[in-house]
């Protein structure tokens, strides 16, 4: 694993909320790497309330037996959130992992897009992929509105047809936005 520390000269900005930097790993690998500022604060503001949910339920917990400990800690393990955040020293205290914490700090509001085509921009590669979790939000919403579960396909037809559907449905989606200029 390796680690990228940016400060974004040089990047393409997008969109207000997003910018793109691109790394080549090799003649026909590259990643993008995209930033989205507004992410940033909400995942800031997720962890800060995740922690102190965290600080809350072990605070007095190295006065309880080491029974009782691990029965918070079993109960803890449960909430991946709150979980991530947790360690336990070798004496089996449970406290919160600083360092996680940092970590993550430094990845808000980021994500990483792997992408082998060589003739797209980085700022095509990063609308691509944001278009199409607007594509599957298009069919979520789809899906509560006339109440369907999930969808299991096991013939490629019917996966490509499902796709088309999604696809119709932003289409239609984006049509009525047009027409009556507004959201």
């Amino acid at each position: 694993m390796f680690r990228i520390h940016m400060r974004w000269p040089g990047h393409g900005s997008i969109t207000e909320n997003m910018r793109v930097k691109e790394v080549r790993i090799s003649e026909t690998e590259r990643l993008v790497i995209c930033h989205n500022p507004e992410a940033a604060g909400r995942d800031q503001h997720m962890r800060e309330q995740l922690v102190c949910q965290l600080e809350e339920l072990i605070d007095d917990s190295d006065k309880l037996s080491d029974f009782k400990r691990g029965i918070l800690r079993g109960k803890i393990a449960g909430k991946p959130g709150l979980n991530r955040y947790l360690r336990t020293t070798p004496a089996g205290k449970l406290r919160i992992d600083t360092a996680k914490v940092k970590g993550e700090s430094n990845l808000g509001g980021k994500y990483l897009l792997r992408c082998p085509d060589p003739h797209l921009s980085a700022e095509d590669i990063a609308l691509g992929y944001k278009q199409l979790l607007e594509v599957e939000r298009g069919r979520h919403d789809m899906k509560q509105i006339i109440e369907l579960g999930p969808v299991y396909h096991r013939l490629e037809v019917r996966t490509r047809a499902h796709v088309v559907l999604c696809w119709l449905a932003v289409l239609l989606i984006r049509i009525i936005e047009t027409q009556a200029d507004a959201t």
